[in-house]
Formats: structure tokens, sequence, C-alpha cells
């Protein structure tokens, strides 16, 4: 896939993003088979309204429902419907990252981080670069 990739950019994974239609109704399915919210808000910048639940460990899951029909999100569950939407590492130079990541020939998304979910900075690579599946870089605060 790509040649001379030597430097990894990649941290711990942070979460799974998941695309829903009923943010409150997939949230409660969660709570109910034992996670907990750790996070509830909107994202105005990404037009979404985001959960975030875990259990022990990190790794936690977040929830998203769009906010506009015509965001990414929304355009994303029209042709794929609910499902896996993205899996987000953590990086600690989320700028340092992307550079790296262009000179190692992935393909960005963004070329600079936008404000996230809990006030930190992320980024997107196109998942043509991953096999079909969109990664979140997420800046570790």
């Amino acid at each position: 896939m790509l040649k001379g990739a030597t430097l990894s950019f990649l941290g711990p994974l942070d979460h799974v993003g998941v695309a829903v239609r009923d943010l409150e109704g997939t949230t409660k399915a969660y709570v109910d088979a034992g996670l907990e919210v750790v996070w509830r808000g909107e994202v105005g910048e990404h037009r979404v309204k985001v959960v975030f639940l875990k259990k022990g460990g990190h790794a936690m899951v977040e929830l998203l429902e769009p906010t506009d029909g015509d965001s990414p999100l929304g355009r994303f569950l029209s042709r794929r419907g609910p499902g896996l939407h993205h899996l987000s590492f953590l990086v600690n130079n989320i700028d340092e990252s992307l550079a790296q990541a262009k000179r190692q020939g992935y393909e960005l998304v963004d070329t600079l981080p936008t404000p996230g979910a809990m006030g930190r900075r992320v980024a997107f690579l196109h998942p043509r670069s991953f096999n079909g599946v969109l990664v979140e870089l997420v800046e570790n605060r």
C-alpha cells in the first residue's frame, strides 16, 4: 500500500465512532448493557451531537448523530446507514502527526486540525489509506 513508511504516527486507540440516527435510544442501549456516559455534547464545527461511553480501560465508544442531514455524517448515514464510522487514535502532537502522515503518503481528509468533542483537536485521514476505514487523529490532552 504505502512504501517507505517506517515511522509510526498513531498512538493507542482512543475510541470507535459509531454513526446513529437515534442518539438517545442508542445511548440507552449501551447504558443498559453496562457502559457509562462520560461526555455528552454537540460539536458545531462537525454538525453532530455526541455521546462518549466507556467501561474500564481507556478506549471509548463515541455515538454520533448528525444535526444536519447535509453534513458529512448525515451523508454517510444516507449512503451506508448506521454503524461503524471511524477509528480514532491518540497522538501527542496532531500537527506533527499530520505532517508525518502526509510525508509517508497517507491521504489526508483534513490538512489542519479542527475542534472536536471534549475540546480536543482532531483531523481525519482518508479511508483509501486504511482499506476503507476512516481514521481520526485526536490530540492527547
